[in-house]
């Protein structure tokens, strides 16, 4: 392939995916925000606490004379360039008027955002993913699609992994307990989990936190069989 013909490719796949994700909105992940953070005086490791079971952040803001001038630029960052909503102010209890504490003069508050939509996430080295075993030959062929399901989890277009093998043998369980508690005898027993490093691939690929999977993430990008590095077999036995 000449240099010609491999800026077709990159030119046709940035067209695709300006397709892909127009109208997609999405939360930037923190890791993007922190820098702008820090400029605008906070301390990474002294003024921010984030908890990732619910995805929120709180961010310590001292107060002063100039508390209007310095929360319009955090909330101008955290919401309109970073898709964080700030959704309450904490001064030992919740604030009824989570602007209450723009008047004042000394103390301190606690801003709590959280996220307005999906959280992209930098590319991961490693994710893996669950497909019933019967699936891998043409995997092997011709790798990952999106695909929709209106069943056991309802979605549309997308490719689902994990950041831990061990959550996806877990949810295969919990999803043959289903079938069988609304006695659907769908054949779902034998599994295959597939290791995937997206490797130079990953920086044209997007990634987003899934929010209601706990270490799990999607794209809705093609991933190529190359990427498949490894594959295990299981059988969920009741």
């Amino acid at each position: 392939m000449n240099q010609h013909e491999f800026l077709k490719i990159l030119i046709r796949e940035n067209l695709e995916r300006q397709l892909l994700y127009e109208g997609l909105m999405f939360t930037c992940s923190l890791y993007f925000l922190y820098p702008s953070l820090v400029k605008l005086g906070f301390s990474k490791k002294r003024d921010f606490e984030f908890n990732p079971m619910n995805n929120i952040l709180l961010i310590k803001f001292a107060l002063n004379e100039k508390n209007k001038e310095r929360y319009k630029q955090i909330n101008e960052l955290m919401d309109n360039v970073g898709g964080w909503f700030h959704g309450a102010s904490i001064a030992g209890t919740i604030l009824k008027d989570k602007l209450d504490f723009l008047s004042q003069q000394s103390g301190q508050v606690i801003l709590q955002y959280e996220p307005k939509h999906d959280i992209e996430i930098s590319a991961p080295e490693v994710l893996y993913h669950l497909t019933k075993s019967d699936k891998v030959n043409k995997i092997k062929k011709v790798g990952l699609t999106p695909r929709s399901s209106e069943t056991f989890f309802n979605y549309k277009d997308r490719i689902y992994f994990s950041l831990d093998k061990e959550s996806l043998k877990k949810l295969a369980e919990q999803k043959k307990q289903i079938n069988l508690m609304n006695k659907i005898n769908s054949g779902e027993s034998k599994f295959a989990i597939l290791t995937i490093k997206p490797n130079g691939a990953s920086n044209r690929i997007r990634f987003f936190k899934d929010p209601n999977f706990f270490n799990g993430i999607y794209t809705k990008e093609n991933i190529h069989p190359f990427s498949i590095k490894d594959i295990e077999y299981f059988e969920i036995k009741h």
